[in-house]
């Protein structure tokens, strides 16, 4: 029985090594300002409308893609929304631009080595003092 369960492991072996894995992002804004702010715009890759209004502490996902294959490198957010316009209850345009990589924090995870599986979370922090 050992020994069929060695043949089973090593004929599986060759299939899991070939698998591609997978790296799935999500890009989310988050307020934390003390007045509700809206968020709209387009999403490049799948051509999503964004057009979210957040109270103040809440968050929203403003774009989510998955691709096929492992990748741990840290994207730009420019390569994947396009113009978005963030405005404040009082009218006002947010002043901290959307599409600069520095201005998002990242948290990539490797979820499997093989095969190579990453989760990709961005997030854009929107406070007072960016109006």
């Amino acid at each position: 029985m050992k020994f069929l369960l060695q043949i089973i492991a090593f004929s599986v072996l060759p299939f899991l090594v070939a698998c591609e894995g997978n790296t799935d992002y999500s890009w989310v804004v988050k307020n934390d300002s003390s007045q509700n702010i809206s968020v709209q715009g387009i999403g490049l890759v799948m051509l999503d409308t964004i057009n979210e209004t957040l109270a103040p502490n809440a968050e929203a996902e403003v774009g989510v893609f998955s691709q096929r294959g492992g990748n741990a490198t840290e994207q730009d957010p420019d390569n994947y929304l396009g113009d978005v316009l963030i405005t404040n209850a009082d009218g006002d345009t947010a002043t901290k631009h959307f599409l600069i990589q520095s201005n998002w924090t990242s948290e990539i995870e490797e979820r499997s080595k093989i095969p190579s599986d990453y989760q990709h979370r961005y997030q854009f922090t929107i406070t007072d003092s960016d109006f």
